[in-house]
C-alpha cells in the first residue's frame, strides 16, 4: 500500500458525510490494512471536530487568496436584468443563486451559478466556458436548460440557468 492511495482515500472520506463512510469502504477499499490505517484516522479527524487545523487552515488560505468567500456577499446585487434574491445552493463548485427578473418586461426567475475563482484558477476559463457551451446544446427534460453565460467585470464567472422549484436531489 502507498500513502498517495491512503491520503487520497482520506481526501475524499473527510468531505464525505460520515453517514455514507461504510458504503464508500465497501464499493473502494478492498485492502485490509488500508482499511485498519484509514479508520484511527477517521477516528482522529472527527473527534477532534469537523475538520482538522491543517484543513481548515488550508481552506482558509486558499478562500482568502482566491476570493472564494466573496461570492456569498452577491446576494441582493444586480447581474444584467437579474437581481440576486437568494442563495439556493452551494457545493465544491461554486454558489447558487435565485434570481428575478428586474427589467419589467417579463416576470422570471433563474438560477444563477457563480464558480468559485479557485475552481476557475485550476481548471481554466476556457474549460468553464466550454462547458456551459456543451451544457447549452443538451436538451434533455430531465436536464436544466442553460440560458446564458459569462464574466462579470470582477472576473467571476456564471452560468444562467433554468430554476426548478422543488427539494435537492440529493
Amino acid at each position: 500500500m502507498d500513502s498517495t492511495a491512503l491520503f487520497d482515500h482520506f481526501s475524499r472520506l473527510i468531505d464525505l458525510p460520515q453517514s455514507q463512510h461504510a458504503a464508500y469502504f465497501a464499493e473502494h477499499i478492498t485492502d485490509v490494512s488500508l482499511a485498519n490505517k484509514l479508520t484511527p484516522m477517521l477516528a482522529s479527524h472527527f473527534s477532534a471536530n469537523d475538520k482538522t487545523q491543517w484543513h481548515e487552515l488550508i481552506a482558509q488560505q486558499a478562500q482568502h487568496i482566491t476570493g472564494d468567500q466573496h461570492l456569498e456577499n452577491l446576494l441582493g446585487t444586480h447581474l444584467g436584468v437579474y437581481t440576486l434574491t437568494q442563495i439556493i445552493g452551494q457545493g465544491g463548485m461554486g454558489i447558487v443563486f435565485l434570481a428575478e427578473r428586474n427589467d419589467g418586461m417579463m416576470q422570471q426567475q433563474v438560477a444563477i451559478k457563480f464558480l468559485f475563482p479557485s475552481i476557475v484558477h485550476v481548471v481554466g476559463s476556457q474549460l468553464v466556458h466550454n462547458q456551459a457551451q456543451i451544457l447549452a446544446r443538451l436538451n434533455h427534460p430531465n436536464i436544466t436548460q442553460v440560458y446564458d453565460a459569462g464574466t462579470t467585470e470582477s472576473g467571476l464567472h456564471y452560468v444562467v440557468m433554468e430554476y426548478v422549484a422543488g427539494l435537492p436531489i440529493d
